[in-house]
């Protein structure tokens, strides 16, 4: 007797639980995003910047402000104006009426500062820009029009 009453209420447990079973449903899992640039709900923002800003242990070390030399800001300015009106003078050269070159020469050769310019013109303008101190050498062709 012991023995029915043990299965009767186990049978019973058993029923309680099974019987919702057969009535659940499921539905798909939605993924929705945290982050608004990726299509997340837009006042996340705030929250995310704050809290990448305090994970971020990184100092920035500002740099001292040092005051430029006078001297040095006329030399580059002359040399800045200098290169500015050769470069004028090799575009009219290359497509202007008024010459770079000497009537009747082929070449030209300036020198300013640490730097030499020789000029050429054989139906191309070859341009040559040597640095004194290094000796490094830039080449530039300019084909007349």
């Amino acid at each position: 007797m012991k023995r029915l009453v043990m299965y009767a209420i186990c049978g019973i447990f058993c029923g309680l639980f099974l019987m919702p079973a057969d009535t659940a449903t499921a539905t798909e899992l939605v993924w929705v995003p945290i982050n608004p640039s990726f299509g997340g709900y837009a006042a996340n923002a705030t929250w995310l910047m704050a809290s990448a800003q305090a994970q971020n242990s990184h100092v920035e070390k500002a740099a001292p402000y040092t005051r430029p030399d006078p001297m040095d800001d006329f030399e580059y300015t002359l040399k800045r104006s200098y290169l500015s009106a050769l470069s004028r003078k090799i575009m009219d050269e290359a497509f202007g009426e008024e010459g770079l070159i000497p009537e009747g020469e082929t070449e030209a050769h300036y020198t300013f500062g640490d730097y030499t310019i020789d000029i050429t013109t054989n139906g191309v303008i070859t341009i040559t820009m040597t640095d004194i101190v290094t000796g490094d050498t830039t080449v530039v062709e300019i084909p007349y029009y």
